[in-house]
């Protein structure tokens, strides 16, 4: 069970097969790391004209710097506990929803944005979901301005929700392909 981007042990086999299978595994490593890299350009090209169809296009960069931290570790690190669907989806929603708090009850910029991180943090602890990225989306919500600020908690249901779909649904179908094509089976994150 490994991963596209660990090779497994070289099996005790002649000294002059070892550079053979150290070359096919290196082979099969790049192209799993390739088909990872892939999937999030798409992921987040899909999670880019979800945001512009849903919020415009003034407000979709920032939702979608926090989205793509969270496709670095879902298709970088794939084996984390943080590229686990709770994390993702807990972190994110709970972030976002102490972003929209922040905003609205903080009116001092510099406050709102400590009090969104202080509360997305305490939340995600409390909820056994960190998810780092989630910390971007609660400062995307106060940072937001006006736009973010009128959508409030719907926030969290029009373009975030959706964004995190995509994202789980690229991952989910890319590992299957991967465990399919290539024999690849993805450990499971430790909680």
């Amino acid at each position: 069970m490994f991963s596209p981007f660990t090779s497994p042990p070289v099996p005790r086999a002649a000294s002059f097969q070892r550079p053979l299978y150290r070359l096919a595994t290196e082979a099969r490593d790049r192209s799993g790391a390739t088909l990872m890299t892939m999937a999030a350009a798409l992921g987040i090209a899909l999670v880019l004209f979800a945001t512009e169809a849903t919020v415009g296009s003034s407000g979709a960069p920032a939702i979608v710097a926090s989205m793509g931290a969270s496709a670095v570790i879902l298709y970088a690190l794939p084996d984390t506990p943080s590229a686990r669907l709770w994390p993702l989806f807990g972190g994110h929603l709970l972030s976002a929803a102490m972003g929209v708090v922040a905003a609205r009850a903080i009116h001092h910029p510099s406050l709102a944005l400590a009090g969104a991180i202080f509360g997305a943090l305490l939340l995600m602890h409390v909820f056994g979901c960190v998810h780092p990225p989630g910390g971007a989306t609660a400062l995307t919500v106060v940072l937001g301005g006006s736009e973010m600020r009128q959508l409030g908690f719907w926030f969290l249901a029009v373009p975030l929700l959706p964004n995190l779909i995509i994202l789980s649904s690229t991952t989910w179908l890319l590992r299957r392909l991967i465990e399919r094509t290539s024999g690849t089976q993805f450990k499971r994150a430790s909680s």
